[in-house]
């Protein structure tokens, strides 16, 4: 979120309360200075605004209505500001006017600042990660320039400019007016921000709409590639762990949904897409009424159709590990985060792991017409002594490694695991694909054009093709041997989070190396004080920012806050913690502020997993933490690093807080007092660094 001045803000003065504007004087407006929105004034007086939407949706006869019931602010408030725009989504601007009505400026949703600046170091990287896979290598960027009338758009144009020239990646610069040119060809269209885009969107939507070149901003062009390095490095990691369980006697498999040498899965989605063509896309992975009767054919009933849908599927992360809620139901039942599979041995030999999200889990059918259970019974008429268990569960679209590696398997064991799609050399694969061609699966069976999302007609289909695929490995004798195979947690989160961060980090060269894990929300003196005093016991100090967007100031605004706040103390780093520390994932109880009955077992996860697999191939000796009178959940997280960390050889030194004026600072009282606008209580609490920020 940024504040923005009268002199970046698109304004139309007029000398009448207009309720209409034509659609063609509108983009003359903004071909002069691009936006998301344009306000309307009166003698200075804001009295409407219109936007990107309302230029886009505009009648046929080409008049634009004036928007004047829209959310403003009577004064700067950033912490009031930062409210609105998480209420209300669509919300991307909040005018603020003084108390004679007058626009003064603007709250943005947008600022891409922060994020550019601490991704340039990678960008090399992230743009070749986003470039991988296009069909040719002459992929190039266009650099849309946004004018020199923006002095803050102009300094994220040069820093991306910059990193294009660094980076050796091939691109052109142009203005807005020559965007056109470039539709039909094969490359990046990337603007500055979300501001220009979408400005310039309105002049011409219905052309950018069909295009051969993709349309992104700075921002999300790093984030796509970003999104993609970072899910390969995953995806090598979970390759490693697959294969580590397959060299202990184990057999894994993959169950993808990848586009097959025939094009079935584009011919599937093409018919899908028409079919569903009346139902809005943000809804077509439900069960809408209008496919209800089609998807549970026999069963269908509305009272079955209604007690599906509102299934309580939920989940919850303990120990690092997400898992579905125990709950007990009609249809779905789940019992230490494994959904119920029926008819399963008392006795038996083997055990075949299920691992992923809606195809696993059975979303939309009943326990018994899961794939488990299915293949349950088929091995059960069979005669094989073998147990099947349901471990799906959601995992942001990656390998949910982290039950993986906490599930116990024994030699002779059976490993499915669904990939997205994904296809790991060295481990078998089953193409959802290729069962539905094979089959010719009827489209009415899935409620959208993934294949996932399926009814007990394709479970069971997919239950027969699997048992087909493994029955050798069924056939297979299993030796006496009880061992569990224990798979390598170290080489994983080392893969994923240590050398993203640390692979130049030379711990060799300091003696004693120290580490704050802080929220900092926002940056404050005691911050500060508590970084000043950690700094001068140690040779290098490493600051891990907690990267979860649970706080009012978003990671990059408090990550730039601090890196911002340190820049003149030499051997430190300013790190996120990622997904091992403090993370919703490790200790979910530190977001909500609640101590429920997991709160312990969390806390000496989190700790532990510091210990073990950060500070230890990190070198830290020692960890710092202010000290905690009001907060109970960080005050028995601070209690549970006392006893933990001295064991693992990590020393913790808890620094007394600082005052001002007789008063305890803290980031909870500086938002307080920046709400209730008492700036100058707020301001004594915060490094000018903060001050400026805010």
């Amino acid at each position: 979120m940024i504040r923005r001045s009268l002199d970046e803000l698109v304004i139309f003065e007029t000398d009448m309360d207009s309720s209409c504007i034509h659609v063609d004087q509108l983009k003359d407006i903004l071909t002069q200075k691009i936006s998301e929105i344009v306000y309307f004034t009166r003698n200075g007086q804001l009295y409407g605004i219109v936007s990107t939407g309302d230029i886009i949706r505009v009648h046929e006869n080409k008049l634009v209505e004036i928007n004047t019931n829209f959310i403003s602010m009577s004064g700067w408030n950033v912490i009031r500001a930062k409210k609105i725009f998480t209420n209300y989504k669509n919300v991307h601007k909040i005018p603020v006017v003084d108390r004679d009505g007058k626009l003064v400026g603007d709250y943005s949703r947008w600022d891409d600042l922060n994020f550019l600046i601490r991704n340039m170091q990678e960008f090399d990287d992230l743009v070749a990660a986003m470039l991988n896979g296009r069909s040719c290598g002459d992929y190039f960027g266009v650099l849309i320039h946004p004018g020199n009338t923006d002095v803050r758009k102009l300094k994220i144009y040069k820093q991306m400019k910059a990193a294009f020239d660094k980076g050796n990646t091939k691109y052109v610069e142009i203005y807005k007016a020559e965007v056109l040119t470039y539709l039909s060809q094969k490359c990046v269209i990337l603007f500055v921000d979300q501001d220009d885009l979408k400005g310039t969107w309105s002049i011409w939507g219905k052309i950018l709409d069909s295009t051969v070149a993709e349309i992104m901003t700075y921002h999300s062009c790093l984030l796509k590639g970003a999104e993609k390095k970072y899910s390969m490095m995953n995806d090598m990691a979970a390759m490693k762990i697959l294969k580590q369980i397959q060299g202990g006697g184990i057999k894994c498999y993959t169950l993808s949904c990848r586009e097959n040498i025939n094009g079935y899965l584009n011919k599937y989605i093409m018919k899908q897409t028409e079919r569903l063509r009346a139902v809005p896309k943000e809804q077509r992975s439900a069960i809408r009424p209008e496919i209800a009767k089609d998807f549970f054919g026999e069963l269908y009933t509305k009272e079955y159709w209604e007690e599906i849908v509102a299934m309580p599927l939920s989940m919850q992360s303990n120990n690092g590990v997400n898992r579905l809620k125990d709950t007990e139901s009609r249809f779905l039942n789940v019992k230490n985060g494994e959904r119920k599979t029926y008819n399963q041995p008392k006795i038996f030999n083997k055990t075949i792991h299920f691992f992923g999200p809606c195809i696993i889990i059975g979303r939309f059918v009943e326990d018994q017409y899961t794939i488990e259970s299915f293949l349950q019974d088929s091995l059960n008429r069979r005669g094989y002594l073998c147990k099947v268990v349901n471990y799906g569960c959601w995992n942001d679209g990656s390998i949910d490694c982290g039950r993986i590696m906490e599930t116990q398997f024994k030699k002779g064991d059976i490993v499915i695991v669904y990939s997205y799609d994904k296809y790991y050399e060295g481990i078998t694969d089953i193409n959802i694909v290729d069962v539905a061609e094979t089959s010719q699966m009827p489209i009415e069976w899935t409620t959208d054009d993934q294949l996932v999302h399926c009814n007990h007609k394709a479970n069971k289909v997919y239950a027969e093709y699997i048992l087909d695929i493994i029955e050798n490995d069924m056939k297979q004798s299993v030796t006496s041997e009880s061992n569990f195979i224990a798979v390598d947690k170290n080489a994983y989160i080392k893969q994923t989070y240590v050398d993203r961060y640390f692979k130049e980090f030379k711990y060799q060269n300091y003696k004693r190396i120290g580490a704050i894990v802080m929220n900092c929300n926002p940056f404050t003196l005691g911050h500060r004080y508590l970084i000043e005093k950690a700094y001068g016991e140690v040779d290098f100090l490493i600051i891990f920012i907690v990267e979860e967007n649970k706080s009012v100031f978003n990671f990059e605004e408090r990550f730039a806050m601090v890196r911002e706040g340190t820049k003149d103390l030499e051997h430190i780093i300013v790190v996120p913690s990622g997904n091992f520390i403090l993370s919703q994932t490790t200790f979910p109880e530190y977001f909500i502020k609640i101590a429920d009955e997991d709160i312990v077992q969390n806390v000496d996860y989190d700790i532990t997993l510091f210990a073990e697999y950060i500070a230890k191939p990190l070198h830290i000796s020692c960890r710092f933490v202010g000290e905690e009178i009001n907060d109970f959940v960080t005050r028995k997280y601070n209690e549970s690093m006392k006893r933990i960390l001295p064991s693992k050889g990590i020393e913790l030194i808890e620094i007394k807080r600082i005052n001002n004026a007789n008063v305890c600072i803290s980031a909870s009282l500086v938002r307080r007092y920046l709400e209730d606008g008492e700036h100058e209580k707020a301001w004594g609490m915060v490094p000018n660094t903060t001050k400026a920020f805010l």
